[in-house]
């Protein structure tokens, strides 16, 4: 009926012409009619439906464009999809399409879908190819690891860490990836011994590269833990490492961290040093994405010094090259801090209006705390304006998106002491110092909790 594959579309098409089958939400439906009929005469269903498969994992090696592209071309096609390569990993007789599920994994958006493909694959293939499982592993490790499934990355990585310990390179790695569990879990100690444990054993099997990224990673921990002293110097010495080895992209990526830890400390003439020498080195080695975040990071810093005109000016280039290079987590970003600034400047239609189109891009590749990010700005701007239920509202949304943003709490606290509910705003206040508390190791920000909390006692006393 369907004839032969290379001429499966042609053939679909013809079928749609007679009426013979029907479309429905982007898929092929069968007539009843059409149907007993097929049975009747006795088609071979089975050959058909290899047909079918054949036909969607044949498909899915030929798209063309850019991966946010791609991925709307996949979403009509996702369930089956991963239904053939979950019938694949189950079945004795078929042949599993190692490349088809490689292409996969490339889109974030169906990594839930993905992940039980590889449960499956892992679970019922005893025949794999030993290396090939241990990447397998690693690649549900990260997806596990981006769901924030941490209870279930944790188990997974302990385990890994047990199995591989023969293993030196793979146990490093499983070593490095539980230190980033922790450390996305605010478990900073946790995170850091993990983390020094992975550096060293990459340090005796002659892993510099690993090392050094540890350490990297090292440095952020401190950097979050506002040991500054502590970050700027873990970052020197992976930049020196990195150097010592070839990697100049690596050593400019620290120049980048360097940079944000300046501009964390108010220092904003040596970031500006920083941002402009590791974007000249990005230059240099063709990386255009790494030069156009070091353009955006300008504009942010220009913003923290309320240069505004300056300040638009960067982020504006910013996110026009960010366009041409599609990168559109770039764009988002840049579309927020333009926002920002026209909040500042009492310009609310217009910091809506971008604070609102950098919702709708973070929303679109699936950055919820971006979106959260814009929800507690566009609450700003409301607050200021005296809006305080869309104030609140906004905040709200931006506290349901991502429970464990702290700033919208506080912010939220800030709304009701401007309205005068005190009671309300007290509340709002322990709620994001037990939030701090429970992350564990942010001591400073349960003392401004605290602070607030203070600042209201004075207030009900006057």
């Amino acid at each position: 009926m369907l004839g032969e594959q290379e001429h499966l579309d042609q053939s679909i098409g013809t079928l749609l012409e007679n009426s013979l089958v029907y479309s429905q939400n982007e898929t092929i439906k069968v007539l009843a009619p059409v149907r007993e009929y097929i049975n009747g005469i006795g088609m071979n269903i089975q050959r058909g439906i290899a047909q079918l498969e054949s036909f969607h994992v044949c498909w899915l090696k030929q798209l063309s464009g850019t991966t946010q592209e791609k991925q709307e071309q996949i979403q009509p096609h996702i369930l089956n999809i991963t239904k053939i390569l979950n019938e694949q990993a189950s079945s004795v007789s078929k042949t599993f399409d190692v490349k088809a599920l490689d292409i996969l994994t490339t889109f974030t958006k169906f990594y839930p879908l993905t992940l039980d493909i590889l449960n499956n694959i892992l679970n019922k293939s005893p025949e794999l190819d030993e290396t090939y499982k241990v990447e397998l592993r690693f690649e549900r490790l990260y997806m596990l690891t981006w769901l924030a499934m941490w209870q279930e990355a944790e188990t997974e990585a302990r385990g890994m860490e047990y199995s591989m310990k023969n293993d030196p390179k793979s146990h490093a790695r499983v070593m490095k990836d539980l230190g980033e569990i922790y450390r996305l879990q605010n478990k900073f100690t946790e995170a850091a011994e993990m983390l020094t444990r992975a550096k060293n054993q990459f340090e005796e099997i002659g892993g510099q590269l690993e090392a050094a990224h540890c350490i990297q990673i090292l440095a952020i921990i401190h950097q979050m833990q506002n040991k500054y002293t502590e970050a700027t110097e873990m970052l020197t010495t992976a930049k020196y490492q990195l150097e010592q080895i070839g990697d100049q992209l690596g050593a400019a990526h620290c120049l980048r961290s360097l940079e944000q830890i300046y501009q964390m400390q108010s220092k904003y003439t040596e970031a500006a040093e920083m941002l402009t020498t590791a974007k000249d080195q990005f230059d240099q080695l063709g990386d255009q994405l790494g030069a156009t975040q070091c353009l955006r990071s300008l504009g942010d810093i220009y913003l923290d010094q309320k240069k505004h005109i300056e300040a638009a000016e960067m982020l504006t280039l910013a996110k026009d090259q960010f366009e041409q290079i599609q990168s559109y987590l770039g764009v988002a970003e840049c579309l927020r801090s333009l926002g920002r600034i026209h909040s500042v400047q009492a310009n609310y239609t217009q910091a809506v209006a971008l604070l609102s189109m950098a919702k709708d891009q973070f929303e679109k590749i699936e950055n919820p705390l971006g979106v959260a990010d814009c929800m507690y700005h566009l609450g700003v701007s409301y607050r200021i304006q005296g809006l305080y239920e869309d104030a609140k509202s906004a905040i709200a949304d931006a506290a349901f998106k991502f429970q464990s943003l702290e700033n919208p709490r506080m912010h939220y606290g800030g709304i009701f002491t401007d309205q005068h509910l005190y009671s309300e705003a007290r509340r709002e206040f322990e709620k994001a110092a037990d939030i701090f508390a429970s992350l564990g190791e942010l001591q400073n920000e349960v003392e401004m909790c605290n602070n607030k909390l203070a600042y209201l006692d004075q207030l009900e006393q006057t």
